[in-house]
């Protein structure tokens, strides 16, 4: 059974002053890239023997300790592990897009947080276990310099307007991005399209989870992503997966799973696979 390399992540909120609608800062991976070839993914990567130092260098002491608090409600192992995760998620930041996530001028008022954990599925080759942080900055900032090497480009979404374009084929996601997205789209749709980031940010944060998030994948009639709370993850569960057990809104409305589906371009018609929610009434 393949061993789960540690990674992290950063979501990046920001509200559009001038769209008056809040947005997420997403990077286009090279064509080139050997993992997610092409896919807007938040800034992160595989976890550095020394980033569990960036937390205090960067943010000072006593505000780098503040942040990594929650670290046993979410499972992690120790503070160290928690200060590495975190260290992860800045140094890749500013490794790939140039922001610097200690700077009082960017960031708003909302802390750093924990807002997400996932495992990869048993059955993929490539497995990762990765913790997703979030912070809000002050405004989309347009000073993004990307490496040039993993990542290709750019941009601030609507999450609304992400998840319809990668369901129709026109951009690609990774599971845990699109489901994260497609969670502040609902809130949006709750809240009101001018909701604040740092709601977003405090609502993705709250009730964390001790187990990760590990969808399993099914080929039985078709591919499947079988999904905490679904009905029927437990008897996909045959190698001892942990059913987490989310308390959000999102995760509260019957999910089932995830079903593969195939989508034409209209560009070019080419046929492409995408995920599609599915749900149990």
């Amino acid at each position: 059974m393949n061993i789960a390399k540690r990674s992290a992540t950063m979501m990046i909120l920001a509200n559009d002053l001038q769209d008056e609608e809040m947005k997420v800062l997403l990077l286009k991976r090279s064509e080139k890239s050997r993992f997610l070839p092409g896919s807007l993914v938040f800034p992160g990567g595989l976890e550095e023997d020394e980033d569990h130092l960036l937390p205090r260098v960067m943010l000072g002491d006593r505000l780098a300790k503040s942040l990594i608090n929650t670290w046993s409600a979410w499972g992690m192992e120790s503070e160290v592990q928690a200060y590495q995760s975190l260290g992860t998620a800045l140094r890749e930041t500013q490794e790939e897009c140039g922001l610097a996530l200690s700077s009082e001028d960017l960031l708003a008022q909302a802390p750093h947080q924990l807002v997400a954990h996932w495992l990869t599925p048993f059955a993929l080759k490539k497995r990762y276990d990765t913790f997703f942080w979030g912070v809000v900055i002050r405004h989309c900032s347009d000073e993004l310099t990307v490496d040039g090497i993993e990542i290709s480009g750019a941009q601030w979404w609507s999450p609304y307007e992400a998840v319809k374009a990668y369901e129709v084929g026109h951009l690609d996601l990774a599971v845990p991005t699109f489901m994260i997205l497609s969670e502040l789209s609902m809130m949006i749709e709750s809240e009101g399209k001018n909701m604040n980031a740092s709601y977003a940010l405090q609502a993705l944060a709250q009730s964390p989870l001790k187990d990760p998030i590990q969808p399993i994948l099914s080929r039985d009639n078709g591919v499947k992503l079988y999904l905490p709370g679904g009905q029927l993850y437990g008897e996909y569960a045959l190698n001892g997966e942990i059913e987490a057990k989310p308390q959000r809104p999102f995760w509260q409305v019957c999910q089932n799973h995830l079903t593969q589906i195939t989508v034409q371009k209209k560009e070019n018609h080419v046929a492409i696979k995408r995920w599609r929610r599915v749900f149990t009434k």
